[in-house]
């Protein structure tokens, strides 16, 4: 949801906030070289608000905008500033905030999260990107993560089909489950010295 380079630096997933791990239901990500939010689809602005009131849990998000795409809602969160009202027509690329760091926030970030039908999913899997700490641009390939070795190891894990559910086609590491590339090669490494 910006242009140019933007950091992943709060996971899909289980994490730890405040010393509690919890459940976190998107990604936390902030723009490197724009703070600009921009709209990910086309799509009808369904919520464009800031709630204060502490007995409605979505206070924590502080200034949020919420898009409507076909069956799928897309929630970004902690902006300093709205740039869209209710009801309007957004665009893939249109700006619709500026990020921030309002409600329950440490730091100024976007708090970006997908549901359908009501029932939260990872935003990796549509933005096509690793569900891990990294700097990231608009093609996977360009994400900094992990180490050479590691890489190898992956390409070579799927080139001896022993790991699926990759990009067809690319060599970047698309599992699901919420693992590092290490624990992987780990595991890996295991399999490899019990059948050979």
């Amino acid at each position: 949801p910006y242009e140019g380079r933007v950091e992943l630096e709060s996971r899909y997933g289980y994490r730890v906030l405040n010393g509690k791990t919890e459940w976190h239901n998107g990604i936390d990500l902030v723009g490197l070289d724009s703070k600009t939010i921009i709209a990910p689809c086309d799509g009808k602005i369904e919520s464009s608000i800031m709630i204060t009131d502490h007995n409605n849990k979505t206070w924590e998000w502080g200034n949020y905008v919420k898009i409507k795409h076909n069956d799928t809602e897309i929630f970004l969160c902690h902006m300093s500033e709205r740039l869209v009202d209710k009801n309007d027509i957004v665009y893939q690329g249109q700006p619709i905030g500026i990020e921030g760091n309002t409600g329950y926030s440490f730091g100024s970030h976007c708090h970006f999260e997908f549901r359908r039908n009501g029932t939260p999913f990872n935003p990796c899997d549509v933005l096509n990107i690793y569900n891990g700490y990294g700097v990231y641009e608009n093609e996977p390939e360009e994400v900094k993560l992990g180490h050479d070795w590691s890489n190898d190891a992956i390409k070579w894990a799927i080139k001896n089909e022993l790991i699926k559910g990759y990009t067809s086609g690319k060599d970047d590491y698309r599992l699901e489950q919420n693992i590092t590339r290490e624990e992987m090669i780990v595991i890996l490494y295991r399999f490899y010295k019990i059948f050979m």
